[in-house]
C-alpha cells in the first residue's frame, strides 16, 4: 500500500492569547478549502486548548517565549505537536487529568482527552502531540 506523506503546517507563536485567536483563525482559513467534517469541531477546540495550556502554563502569558505549533494531516489523521518553552508538566501525576466542572479552569487536558484518538508528551512534559480522526465511522441509528 503506497501511503501518502502528511502535508503540515508549522508556526511559531508568540506567547500570548491573541496571538491563540490568530492563530486558530489563520489554521481554519488554511484548512477550509480541504476538509469539512467532523473533524472541524474538535480540531479547532483541541488545538484553542493546547495552545491556551502551552500559554498558559508552560510560559505563564510571556511574550518573550514562543509556542511551537506543527499541524500535519493525511486522508485520516491530524496530527499536532505543540511545545512551550516552560519548565514542562507532570503529565505522570495520576490527578493531572481529573476535571471539576465547577472550576474555573483545569478542563483543557480532560476536554483534549475526550476528542483526540491518541496523546503523548514528550519526556520534559512541555510538548504534547496529538492524533485525530478526519472522519468518524458512521454510527448505526
Amino acid at each position: 500500500m503506497n501511503r501518502q506523506p502528511p502535508v503540515s503546517i508549522s508556526i511559531e507563536i508568540p506567547g500570548t492569547v491573541d496571538h491563540v485567536d490568530q492563530t486558530i483563525v489563520s489554521i481554519k482559513k488554511t484548512l477550509e478549502d480541504e476538509f469539512l467534517t467532523y473533524a472541524d469541531f474538535a480540531l479547532e477546540l483541541v488545538l484553542r486548548e493546547a495552545l491556551m495550556n502551552a500559554v498558559k502554563h508552560g510560559n505563564h502569558y510571556d511574550a518573550g517565549k514562543k509556542v511551537f505549533l506543527t499541524l500535519a494531516w493525511d486522508k485520516e489523521w491530524f496530527f499536532i505537536a505543540i511545545r512551550d518553552e516552560g519548565d514542562g508538566y507532570l503529565y505522570q501525576s495520576p490527578n493531572s487529568s481529573q476535571m471539576i466542572p465547577s472550576d474555573e479552569s483545569g478542563r483543557g487536558l480532560p476536554i483534549i482527552e475526550y476528542y483526540a484518538d491518541q496523546i503523548s508528551f514528550n519526556k520534559k512534559g512541555n510538548e504534547i502531540r496529538i492524533k485525530i480522526a478526519i472522519f468518524k465511522p458512521e454510527q448505526d441509528s
